[in-house]
């Protein structure tokens, strides 16, 4: 997604440190047909997010991702 917005890094925050056994995770994505040409590059910085938290990560996690869309579909 970097590449898409033309910038040359990203810094990546880093995980919070806590007590938690479990980890709610959502993520948002816009899904309309402007954002037709971005939808795969942000699908695949989403899966490589998870990749890193499921690996760094000690606890439980739940994932969910909500995509909104054009009425109707494009």
């Amino acid at each position: 997604m970097a590449a898409a917005l033309k910038m040359d890094k990203v810094d990546r925050p880093q995980l919070a440190q806590h007590d938690s056994s479990i980890l709610d995770l959502v993520f948002v994505m816009d899904c309309t047909g402007s954002m037709g040409s971005y939808i795969a590059s942000a699908t695949s910085n989403i899966r490589d997010i998870v990749q890193e938290i499921v690996i760094s990560e000690k606890s439980d996690i739940h994932l969910a991702l909500v995509e909104y869309r054009d009425h109707p579909p494009q």
